[in-house]
C-alpha cells in the first residue's frame, strides 16, 4: 500500500468513527425519558402502555447501556413500585430485570446488592406455590447475581414451579445452581410427567451428560400413543373421545418434532416418521368429519282439517256432533231403492245401511 493510500484509509477510518459517534449521540438521545432522575415513573409507564405485540424491551437494553448505573436504576423501579403491584407492574418488573440480566452489568455495586437482597428477601416469603411470584423472585437473583445467597435446593424448587416459562432454563443458569440441581430438577420433572420440559432443561442446562433426551423423546412418542388410546377407550370410542385423543397425540408429536430439528437429532431420532404419524391421525379425523350424517330433518305432522267456520278442526267429528248444519235441517239418508223407477244393480254394493 503507498503512503497515499494509507492516508487516505486512516481519513475513512476517521469518519466511520464520526459515523458511530454520532449514532450513538442519536441513540442516547432518543432514551432520555428513560435515563431521567424520574425513571421509577416510566415504571407506571411501562404498565399502562404495556403492548404484547411490541414489548420494549430492546429499547430497555439500549438505554441501559447508556446509563451509568443501570442496576440502580431497575432497583429504585422495582422498589418505588413494589407498594401494592398490580399484574401488569409485575410484568414490567420481569421486563426491566431482563434487559438487565441481557446487558450482563458486572459493575453492580455492593450497595446495591445489599437493597436488593433485601427486596428478594421480601419477595421469598410471598412465593407459597405461586408460579408467577417464584418467577419474579428468580429473576431479581439472576439480574443481581444474588443466587449464591439462597438455599440451593429452594432454588431448585422455584425452577420446577416456573419450569413452562421459556425465561426457566436462563434463569437456572443464572441462579448458581450446580450440575446435581439442575440433574434434580430434570429428574422431577421426568417424575411429574413433564418429558419435553425435561429435554428442554438436558439441552439448555447442559445434562445430556448424564440423561439421554433420544431415549425420554422415544418414550415419550409411545405414551402419548398409548394415552391416546385410553382416551377413546374410556368413552367407549365416541367420536368426540377419538378427535380429543388425535389432537393430545398431535400436540404432543409437533413438540418432539420440533426438538428433532432445533437440536438436530435426525441421525438418531427419525423425525420422517413422527411426521407420518401426524399426517395419518390428521387424515382419520377428517374421515371422521365427513363420515358424520347431517342431522334427519324431524317429520312434519299432518296438517288438521280446516273448520269452514275458522279455526282448525280437531280429531275427526261428524258434521252433525260438529254443529255444521246449525238450525237447518238435517240431511236424512235416501234409499236408491226407494226411489220410483230405479233399479239398483245386484254387483253394487248399497251406499248406506238397510
Amino acid at each position: 500500500m503507498t503512503e497515499t493510500e494509507t492516508i487516505a484509509a486512516a481519513i475513512n477510518q476517521i469518519d466511520e468513527k464520526k459515523q458511530k459517534l454520532k449514532k450513538a449521540f442519536d441513540d442516547l438521545q432518543s432514551h432520555r425519558s428513560l435515563l431521567s432522575p424520574s425513571f421509577p415513573l416510566s415504571c407506571k409507564f411501562l404498565a399502562d402502555h404495556w403492548d404484547d405485540d411490541a414489548m420494549p424491551n430492546q429499547e430497555l437494553s439500549a438505554a441501559f447501556r447508556y446509563s451509568p448505573d443501570p442496576a440502580t436504576m431497575v432497583l429504585n423501579a422495582i422498589d418505588g413500585s413494589s407498594k401494592g403491584k398490580s399484574v401488569d407492574v409485575r410484568r414490567v418488573f420481569v421486563l426491566l430485570m431482563e434487559a438487565l440480566i441481557e446487558i450482563n452489568d458486572k459493575n453492580i455495586t455492593l450497595d446495591t446488592k445489599e437493597k436488593a437482597k433485601k427486596v428478594a428477601d421480601n419477595w421469598n416469603t410471598k412465593i407459597n406455590n405461586k408460579p408467577f411470584e417464584a418467577l419474579l423472585f428468580l429473576h431479581l437473583l439472576a439480574a443481581f447475581e444474588l443466587g449464591s445467597e439462597f438455599n440451593s435446593e429452594e432454588l431448585s424448587r422455584y425452577v420446577v414451579m416456573i419450569a413452562k416459562y421459556k425465561q426457566a432454563t436462563l434463569l437456572c443458569n443464572k441462579v448458581c445452581l450446580d450440575k446435581e440441581r439442575v440433574g434434580e430438577v430434570i429428574t422431577k420433572l421426568l417424575s411429574i410427567g413433564k418429558p419435553i420440559l425435561a429435554v428442554r432443561f438436558m439441552y439448555e442446562c447442559g445434562r445430556t451428560d448424564g440423561f439421554e433426551p433420544v431415549s425420554v423423546l422415544k418414550g415419550y412418542v409411545k405414551e402419548a400413543r398409548e394415552a391416546a388410546e385410553r382416551v377413546c377407550k374410556e368413552d367407549k370410542y365416541s367420536l368426540k373421545s377419538q378427535n380429543e385423543a388425535t389432537d393430545k397425540e398431535v400436540s404432543a408429536l409437533r413438540a418432539v418434532i420440533k426438538i428433532i430439528k432445533d437440536r438436530n437429532l435426525e441421525a438418531e431420532f427419525s423425525e420422517e416418521r413422527v411426521e407420518e404419524r401426524v399426517e395419518e391421525l390428521e387424515r382419520q379425523k377428517a374421515q371422521r368429519k365427513r363420515n358424520v350424517e347431517p342431522p334427519q330433518p324431524k317429520p312434519k305432522g299432518r296438517k288438521r282439517p280446516r273448520d269452514p267456520r275458522g279455526g282448525i278442526l280437531g280429531p275427526y267429528m261428524s258434521p252433525v256432533a260438529a254443529g255444521l248444519y246449525g238450525a237447518a235441517a238435517i240431511p236424512q239418508p235416501v234409499c236408491y231403492g226407494q226411489q220410483a223407477g230405479f233399479v239398483m244393480p245386484p254387483f253394487h254394493p248399497s251406499y248406506y245401511s238397510q
